[in-house]
């Protein structure tokens, strides 16, 4: 049997773009994470003030379903059986 060959499917930037780590503190600003990939330069992720700094690139921001912090409903008790 021959081998099977595979064929990249979407633009280029997208296999960069799934090995950027996000959500991590900018280096340049910390207080910002980074969550903006710019599909221009293929480089590093960004932040809201790197942002800034590739104006007419192709910029894509990075969201996450995921909180970063579990919140506290209202009306539960911290040491609840719920949690």
């Amino acid at each position: 049997m021959g081998s099977v060959k595979t064929k990249a499917v979407g633009p280029p930037w997208l296999v960069l773009l799934s090995k950027v780590q996000f959500y991590n503190p900018c280096d340049s600003h910390p207080s910002n994470m980074v969550n903006y990939y710019c599909t221009t330069c293929k480089g590093n992720a960004l932040c809201k003030s790197c942002h800034g700094q590739h104006e007419g690139h192709r910029i894509i921001q990075v969201e996450s379903k995921i909180p970063l912090k579990k919140r506290r409903r209202k009306g539960i008790p911290r040491r609840s059986h719920l949690f």
